[in-house]
């Protein structure tokens, strides 16, 4: 990656308020934030953008976040993926694992904490 070039970082989620958020949050940290409100819109971005982060939520219209996974993992396997969800039970932990996710984060989350771990996966990214 480019020295001088902004990490960039798509978050796919269909809560607009999550979205706004988070985006805000980010961009104030010094990404570059994009958004996608389902995973056809994700995947578009994805097509058409270089994007190093996706924060992505398993359950959205249209296209679900573990066809997402699918997509990153197969098309671009050097973008991290974090998996956020409601539905954070252990064999779906497993499941985003398997798939290659970096990390999943249980809904609701402390802020603090997935920062955190974006900053770690981006750190670990860029060794």
């Amino acid at each position: 990656m480019d020295p001088n070039e902004k990490i960039t970082i798509l978050l796919a989620d269909d809560n607009d308020e999550l979205l706004q958020i988070l985006s805000a949050l980010l961009s104030e940290m010094g990404y570059r934030v994009l958004r996608a409100r389902d995973g056809e819109q994700a995947i578009v971005t994805l097509h058409e953008t270089t994007v190093h982060l996706v924060i992505l939520d398993l359950k959205m219209p249209k296209v679900d976040g573990w066809d997402v996974l699918v997509y990153v993992k197969q098309q671009l396997p050097s973008v991290r993926v974090v998996v956020l969800t409601a539905y954070g039970s252990k064999a779906n932990a497993l499941r985003a694992k398997e798939m290659g996710a970096d990390e999943l984060i249980q809904k609701p989350f402390d802020v603090g904490e997935l920062f955190s771990k974006v900053n770690r996966i981006l750190n670990l990214n860029s060794t």
